[in-house]
């Protein structure tokens, strides 16, 4: 199976909060401790047209 993945961090100021919208596929939230936002996507290339999908994290 090939994968893109793309990870990012954010400091934040605690409480934080995170807004997350997807086309397909499944999301997972997990809670820690830390003052930070940690972001991993990841993008199945074997699953639909890799070329029309994409990830964007702002």
């Amino acid at each position: 199976m090939s994968e893109t993945r793309v990870t990012q961090e954010y400091a934040v100021n605690l409480p934080a909060a995170l807004s997350v919208s997807n086309i397909r596929g499944e999301i997972l939230v997990e809670p820690h401790d830390e003052a930070a936002i940690h972001i991993l996507a990841v993008r199945e290339d074997n699953s639909g047209d890799s070329r029309e999908t994409s990830i964007h994290i702002e």
